[in-house]
């Protein structure tokens, strides 16, 4: 009987030992926080008084989708969601005549 409660105990003592190893590596262990994607609100001054609209294209890859915008309006800014830390962005305005867009010079590049 007591060779068997010694057993117990091996066992016991081997299992505390494991748990603590366990509990140092996840207490120790190497962390990396990635930022949550926010949302920004991006605002310009009028280009001209005949304006249609405004298009903002974010930098994806190193470069500017310009048939892609991520937001279209009619308005001095716009709210832009899911935007991650180093994003980049331009404006353009654009007129529209006869279902034809005419775009002006892009921004400067805004980034966040």
């Amino acid at each position: 009987m007591g060779k068997n409660n010694h057993s117990i105990f091996l066992i016991w003592a081997a299992c505390i030992v494991a748990l603590a190893i366990v509990c140092y590596l996840l207490i120790h262990r190497e962390s990396t926080v990635t930022p949550a994607p926010k949302t920004i609100t991006i605002t310009w001054d009028a280009s001209a008084s005949d304006v249609t609209g405004y298009e903002v294209y974010q930098k994806t890859n190193g470069r500017y989708d310009y048939g892609n915008p991520v937001c279209v309006t009619s308005e001095l800014s716009c709210g832009i969601d899911n935007v991650r830390k180093d994003a980049c962005f331009v404006v353009r305005s654009y007129i529209e005549t006869n279902g034809e867009k005419v775009y002006s010079e892009k921004s400067g590049e805004i980034c966040y």
